[in-house]
């Protein structure tokens, strides 16, 4: 028998709101959701990778808890050209005769009952993703024993909503001498951040950045006797974001099988490794 849930890739659903229902569609018993996370390593402002991992689920729309009575619906795949191979949810799904795999591929899903999850039809994965979520322009100088850090950061322009729940943690390497009274401390930093002496970690948290002019970080430090670690300072970045994805793949649920599969798709994503090293 077919079965409810399945592994997400690291995905970690349950970290995310649970969907909305959409005025119209409230009656549906279940909603598509494309999940993916992004991650990318840039020196300085030069990008070297950037991945992408994916999911496409069907979600409850039940109240929590409840389960729901077997359905079948069907959906089509577009801009699927855009993303690897689509790993099939084989338990309960079907391509359609006739769909050969490109743009526009035609599937049929059976869920059995009992379904109070969500439950995975596709994954899938992207080795060089075309669009960055976010760009960060870093500058790292040193000025004998005070090094300034500034950082401009900028939302992809096509994410009209912007970016939520990002934070940017900034490392600061060790100094060559293990002594503590000789790592590098922190200045001054604009806007204020978090800084951990221990860990010579500084972390902004800004939660929303929209796209536009680039928003400005910056902060100072002091170096002690034996000055700043032979490599420069690394950015780590958090974010989310919910209402597109950049691969744009796109599933589109059959209008004849509304009682069963709203039409609006919920399409969010967040970062994974997403690191910055300000060379």
């Amino acid at each position: 028998h077919p079965t409810a849930a399945h592994p997400t890739n690291g995905l970690h659903p349950s970290s995310l709101p649970a969907s909305t229902m959409s005025a119209g569609s409230s009656a549906a018993l279940f909603q598509l959701q494309v999940l993916e996370r992004y991650s990318a390593r840039f020196v300085g402002k030069a990008r070297q990778s950037a991945t992408a991992q994916g999911e496409v689920r069907a979600v409850p729309r039940g109240a929590a808890g409840a389960s729901s009575p077997a359905a079948s619906f069907r959906l089509t795949l577009c801009n699927a050209e855009r993303v690897g191979p689509l790993q099939e949810n084989t338990e309960v799904v079907r391509r359609e005769a006739g769909s050969p795999g490109g743009g526009g591929d035609g599937f049929s899903v059976d869920l059995p009952a009992g379904v109070a999850a969500p439950v995975r039809l596709f994954s899938y994965a992207v080795a060089d993703l075309r669009d960055n979520a976010l760009v960060i322009v870093p500058s790292w100088k040193v000025n004998e024993l005070v090094g300034t850090l500034t950082l401009l950061v900028a939302p992809n322009p096509q994410l009209k909503a912007g970016l939520s729940e990002v934070a940017l943690t900034v490392s600061i390497p060790a100094a060559p001498s293990p002594a503590t009274a000789s790592q590098p401390a922190l200045d001054k930093a604009a806007p204020d951040g978090e800084w951990d002496q221990h860990s010579r970690q500084l972390r902004w948290q800004p939660g929303t950045l929209h796209p536009g002019r680039p928003t400005r970080f910056t902060a100072t430090f002091r170096a002690g006797p034996f000055g700043f670690g032979p490599t420069p300072p690394s950015v780590n970045v958090h974010f989310s974001h919910r209402g597109a994805t950049l691969t744009m793949l796109v599933p589109k649920p059959d209008a004849a099988d509304a009682a069963v599969i709203a039409p609006t798709v919920d399409r969010r994503f967040r970062s994974g490794e997403y690191q910055i090293l300000c060379g």
